[in-house]
């Protein structure tokens, strides 16, 4: 999906985005979906774009974080 996003933004983008892996654990895929479809809708400040994805995108993408198998932590690995 092509989205043009400066340098700058996606630099910040890239510090400020959460770790999606408990996702899962407060979100249902309804309230994903929705987020994901209109970001600003959903929390009006918040910096991430909106991206155009079609309802069965934004439905796939959602499934995937509530399904996907989890990483392993970065932090209790260096513990």
């Amino acid at each position: 999906i092509p989205v043009t996003v400066d340098q700058k933004t996606m630099a910040r983008a890239q510090l400020l985005a959460p770790d999606l892996r408990y996702t899962r654990d407060r979100y249902p895929v309804p309230r994903i979906v929705e987020w994901l479809k209109d970001p600003k809708k959903v929390k009006p400040d918040t910096t991430m774009p909106s991206i155009p994805l079609t309802p069965a995108e934004a439905a796939d993408i959602a499934t995937y974080l509530v399904a996907a198998e989890l990483a392993l932590d970065r932090v209790a690995l260096s513990e």
